[in-house]
């Protein structure tokens, strides 16, 4: 690819990014209303009603992206941070990120702000299969997520632009997208997309990016299962 190709490809990626953004989100509250309906909004609403949207995030942020930029450019995977470059350094970013946002997850499980939104699913039973299908949906909503950050967003516009707006635009679009999650997310993903993108372009992978998010959604839904007064664990 030469210079006005890797243009092109970025534009394409943004364009491709809104309106997965869009349709996820517009989709996602016809998915709520339907199995509300359909449980009268009770437990089980919630569950199929998260479960179905993750779903549907992997196929917005990562299938129905990746179709479309292949038919207009078909390069390899690997040069977007789909591959296991540097898992070595990869590893031991996970390590130290990842140990940190588990103790901070585990201190923070029971305060009231975390509760009140955390655990997405409102299960006050939850079982060995219940907690496997949440934490697997969860593993692939942030698959597909990160895939599109860290992966076509961000080399796209580094490979037209250079590490620095790459950087920036990536963290303002991130920081963007978790507006509907509040302001103390939407606020919070600037650092953290800056830390992401300075690893994965570093490595040359978005392996650290997606192991951290998946081990900070698991263990703040897992800790805050714990927390809670009306859930808990069955063991059968």
């Amino acid at each position: 690819m030469d210079y006005n190709q890797d243009e092109y490809m970025q534009f394409l990626v943004l364009i491709v990014l809104v309106l997965g953004f869009l349709i996820f989100q517009f989709t996602s509250e016809f998915i709520k209303r339907y199995f509300s309906k359909k449980f009268n909004a009770s437990d089980h609403a919630s569950f199929y009603g998260f479960c179905f949207q993750r779903i549907l995030g992997l196929l917005t942020y990562a299938l129905i992206p990746l179709a479309i930029v292949h038919i207009f450019y078909y390069t390899p995977l690997s040069k977007y941070g789909f591959n296991l470059k540097n898992a070595e350094t990869s590893s031991i970013w996970i390590l130290i990120l990842g140990s940190i946002i588990i103790t901070a997850n585990y201190f923070l499980a029971g305060k009231q702000a975390n509760l009140k939104n955390y655990p997405q699913i409102r299960l006050k039973k939850w079982t060995p299969g219940k907690l496997f299908i949440n934490d697997f949906t969860w593993i692939l909503y942030l698959l597909g997520y990160e895939f599109m950050f860290r992966g076509l967003l961000l080399f796209s516009f580094y490979y037209a632009y250079g590490i620095l707006p790459a950087i920036a635009i990536n963290c303002l679009l991130y920081s963007l997208v978790h507006i509907p999650k509040g302001q103390k997310e939407t606020y919070g993903a600037i650092p953290l997309g800056v830390i992401l993108s300075i690893i994965t372009l570093n490595t040359g992978s978005f392996l650290t990016a997606f192991v951290f998010h998946v081990i900070m959604a698991l263990s703040n839904d897992h800790f805050a299962i714990k927390s809670h007064p009306k859930m808990y664990f069955q063991k059968h």
